[in-house]
């Protein structure tokens, strides 16, 4: 188990210390389903106009259980000036001996604060069939609201979330999200803390 964790923020901070202009944010929640989950984050810009952006969930199956969740999403991405682009996402559960890259054409619209980003990836390997992924940010002063929303062609299923932070003070903000993840058909409601550390 400590081991898949410190290789899964070990595979995010390779990355995240090649990037300038970085963002780095650590999440905690109470999961309604009965666990608790964790995350870290960490965007930035790369060589060559390139963005970096990933993170890592980790969590129990139960109140009372260590942590047997540790699965990270990765990206490597370029847009220009008009907002289209060219993406590549790497996805692993640590706990399983199977990865998935995945390539694809992306789109981002960007005003101020707020952004929506539509990436499409029809190519993946581990036989993981094909993608339509959505995310966004929304800002209301301090507080914003954030979620992602992702199709899966060859199962025919949705994983989505969508989160509300609101600052209590400083870089701490209070948290709660919903869940729905369709290869587990299963919903769930997390309350925490999020400390954005840069």
């Amino acid at each position: 188990m400590i081991r898949e964790l410190i290789a899964g923020l070990a595979l995010a901070g390779c990355v995240g210390c090649a990037a300038s202009n970085k963002m780095l944010k650590s999440s905690g929640y109470y999961d309604t389903r009965g666990r608790v989950d964790g995350t870290v984050t960490a965007a930035g810009e790369l060589p060559s106009d390139a963005r970096y952006y990933g993170f890592l969930d980790y969590g129990t199956s139960g109140m009372d259980s260590d942590i047997n969740k540790a699965y990270g999403q990765f990206k490597v991405f370029k847009t220009a000036s008009n907002g289209l682009g060219v993406s590549t996402e790497y996805n692993r559960d640590f706990f399983a001996p199977a990865d998935t890259i995945r390539v694809g054409p992306m789109y981002k619209f960007a005003k101020g604060g707020d952004s929506l980003t539509a990436r499409f990836y029809p190519l993946a390997t581990n036989n993981a069939g094909s993608q339509l992924a959505l995310s966004g940010v929304k800002k209301f002063g301090d507080n914003y609201v954030e979620g992602f929303f992702n199709y899966n062609f060859k199962p025919n299923n949705i994983v989505t979330e969508i989160q509300y932070r609101r600052r209590l003070v400083g870089d701490l903000f209070g948290v709660a999200e919903f869940r729905h993840n369709g290869y587990k058909n299963s919903n769930g409601t997390g309350l925490g803390l999020e400390w954005k550390i840069k």
